[in-house]
């Protein structure tokens, strides 16, 4: 079986977590599927026993391909490495934490025989069951259906290879990997959705990558006005051609001006103001004065502490 024949990379960036790695792995090699594929698991320079695992396991496994990042990197990082270095023809993401139910890649397989042409599918996930019960056992989303929000939130993906090198993830942003799957459903057009759940997902554990983009330092404050920013370069076009993307653009970049101003970026928030007038909106009249007095830092001293007693009263995001 040569590397051309490789139907599915599945990819698994992972760091720090030996306690649920091998399960994982285990629940790939498990699949009995009539297509071939591979198992990518990128090291992000871990610190505990997590390497070794996947090391010995891959000496095992002729599927597994193991690959290790020089230092802690960043999920989107070693996403890239992973969809530089697979050899199939779509790519799957499967974090460490979550395992593949029996029989997941055959129906995958199954809904690409029976729909060639599609380049982009997408599943529904566990705790989204009850979102999509009156949902048909297969639909289609377009692009617009999630650059006006009419379709959010998590899915499981299946994307051709080509899609993703042609849009590699911003490794600087290390996560925000929502505005690169735009760029997806770009170049897709449509999407085809089934209703079927494929991956049993880990949304319990303290060490979330999701808990990485709270708004509770500057560093996160930082990379959210850059991935807005190139979300805003990516597809005002896209977004200005109707009255609903406006007002969710608008609403992007509210969020962006009131991180810059957080930050004392005041350059950046005029610009961002500017953009946002230019869609017919205005920045609220608090977000303005915050921003031209200089008072942003104060506020977002307050808004760390608001966040940090929720953690501590056991206050999580959903």
């Amino acid at each position: 079986m040569t590397d051309s024949n490789l139907l599915f990379s599945i990819i698994t960036p992972v760091y720090n977590r030996k306690d649920c790695i091998a399960n994982c792995i285990r629940s790939v090699a498990a699949q009995q599927c009539p297509v071939a594929f591979e198992h990518i698991v990128v090291d992000d320079g871990s610190t505990d026993a997590t390497p070794t695992i996947v090391q010995e396991m891959a000496a095992g496994n002729p599927r597994l391909v193991a690959l290790q990042l020089p230092k802690n990197m960043g999920p989107n990082a070693a996403r890239n490495a992973a969809i530089r270095k697979a050899h199939g023809r779509f790519i799957i993401f499967l974090d460490s934490d979550d395992a593949m139910r029996p029989g997941a890649l055959a129906t995958i397989a199954e809904a690409i025989s029976r729909y060639p042409e599609c380049g982009h599918l997408m599943f529904t996930v566990d705790y989204r069951v009850e979102e999509f019960a009156d949902m048909p056992e297969t639909a289609l989303f377009s692009f617009r259906d999630f650059l006006e929000q009419r379709v959010t939130g998590d899915f499981t993906h299946v994307v051709l290879r080509s899609t993703m090198l042609a849009h590699p993830f911003d490794e600087e942003l290390r996560i925000y990997e929502g505005i690169f799957f735009m760029s997806f459903y770009k170049e897709a057009g449509t999407m085809r959705f089934f209703n079927k759940v494929l991956l049993d997902l880990d949304r319990g554990r303290d060490d979330r990558v999701t808990f990485s983009v709270l708004p509770d330092n500057k560093e996160t404050l930082r990379r959210t006005v850059k991935a807005i920013g190139i979300l805003a370069d990516r597809f005002t076009d896209d977004y200005s051609a109707t009255e609903t993307g406006r007002r969710v653009l608008a609403g992007q970049l509210m969020k962006k001006h009131r991180f810059a101003t957080m930050l004392g970026m005041s350059r950046e928030a005029n610009t961002t103001e500017n953009q946002i007038r230019s869609l017919g909106f205005s920045v609220p009249a608090t977000w303005r004065v915050l921003n031209r007095t200089h008072m942003g830092a104060p506020f977002f001293a307050v808004a760390k502490f608001y966040i940090k007693l929720k953690f501590a009263l056991g206050i999580r995001p959903k």
